[in-house]
């Protein structure tokens, strides 16, 4: 992996907010996950960069804690049954 470190840090004072500091970074990735991850970031209306950006974010701050905290992903169709009647009692 190669890394190249540089602060964006450049707020003029006038009210812009400070980005993040952020370094460039680059590793080999899968041709068929690559497309996928373009494919998904213009449906999005977002960069690539900003899309990774997004899923990396979402893996450091979320789904590393999720399993130490005990959570288990479930569908939506799973949780109904277990929440409707509790949602039903608390309506009436």
């Amino acid at each position: 992996m190669y890394e190249t470190g540089f602060n964006n840090n450049n707020s003029s004072g006038s009210g812009e907010q400070e980005r993040a500091s952020s370094i460039n970074v680059t590793f080999r990735v899968n041709v068929r996950i690559m497309n996928k991850l373009r494919t998904e970031s213009e449906k999005r209306q977002t960069s690539l960069n900003a899309y990774i950006n997004q899923i990396l974010r979402q893996h450091v701050e979320w789904d590393l804690f999720e399993p130490k905290i005990g959570m288990i992903p479930h569908s939506q169709s799973r949780c109904w049954p277990i929440f409707l009647p509790v949602w039903t009692a608390m309506r009436s």
